[in-house]
């Protein structure tokens, strides 16, 4: 892979306003890995499985999410994860010639890595 999708946070980007759907705008996310797919990048998506749910996936969608999965660029990270940490690493791991598609400034996982291991 040379592209790593954080997938809530693109498909929250600007779903963040009154009346706006509770879940993520899949088609938003598709439209981001086909633009990468187009430039013939090798895309990974990383998207928490609760997006997956019967109850959160409407059905008009579904057919996006079985694309994804049977094109293989999809990974699901477990129910009681955070999904951040998932692509985070991935990046990690492929290192310097991968690039990252999110706007996730971390400063959650910033700080919770400063904090002093003693006082936990």
């Amino acid at each position: 892979f040379d592209v790593i999708i954080d997938g809530a946070n693109v498909g929250y980007y600007k779903n963040n306003f009154p009346g706006a759907p509770k879940h993520v705008n899949y088609e938003q996310i598709d439209w981001v890995i086909r633009y990468f797919q187009s430039k013939g990048h090798k895309v990974l998506l990383v998207l928490h499985q609760r997006h997956l749910f019967e109850q959160t996936l409407p059905a008009r969608y579904a057919h996006i999410t079985k694309k994804w999965k049977e094109e293989k660029v999809m990974f699901n990270t477990p129910a009681g994860s955070n999904d951040d940490w998932y692509w985070l690493y991935a990046a990690v791991w492929l290192g310097r010639s991968v690039k990252v598609v999110t706007n996730d400034e971390m400063r959650d996982h910033h700080f919770g890595m400063l904090r002093p291991r003693s006082f936990q």
